[in-house]
């Protein structure tokens, strides 16, 4: 009983162990200058259709993604970054889904909010940085993507 006990206790202590210590820390001020901030997107053109994009890594330090969403607004000192961006989307029922990891540069302005957008073509997932009012902000790049295994689950109803 003991031993389960302190396997509990000591469990969050060894996963924070494990937590990258080089990982991204959201600026709290930068005087008098405001900050950026950067979120991922998601669209939906369907019910079985889809795209999410998530940032995972700012200047190559990955962002705590514990709490973060796609819609999570991420603080950065305004200038030039390097975005590591997780981008997935869905075809169709049968079509998806796929997932590609991207970098994108982009340099962003004080106080403008930015977000990350993908949209897949043909055998690629174009990704760009783009402001507030859906301007591209980057240039757009391409990259590789894969099916993305889930478990698939099928209701099954039993008479009882």
């Amino acid at each position: 009983m003991k031993i389960k006990f302190l396997a509990y206790l000591l469990f969050p202590l060894i996963l924070t162990g494990c937590a990258s210590v080089n990982s991204y820390h959201e600026p709290s001020t930068t005087g008098n200058q405001s900050l950026a901030t950067i979120s991922g997107s998601s669209t939906r053109g369907g019910v079985f259709a889809w795209t999410n994009t998530l940032i995972s890594a700012i200047d190559n330090k990955p962002v705590n993604m514990l709490l973060w969403s796609n819609e999570s607004k991420i603080r950065v000192v305004p200038g030039a970054h390097l975005f590591v961006v997780d981008a997935g989307f869905n075809r169709s029922f049968s079509n998806g889904p796929y997932s590609g990891t991207v970098e994108v540069r982009a340099f962003l302005k004080p106080g403008i909010n930015y977000r990350a957008v993908c949209k897949p073509e043909n055998e690629f997932v174009n990704v760009w940085i783009e402001d507030g009012s859906g301007q591209r902000v980057s240039d757009i790049i391409s990259g590789k993507y894969a099916a993305t295994s889930i478990p698939v689950v099928v209701p099954i109803y039993l008479p009882g």
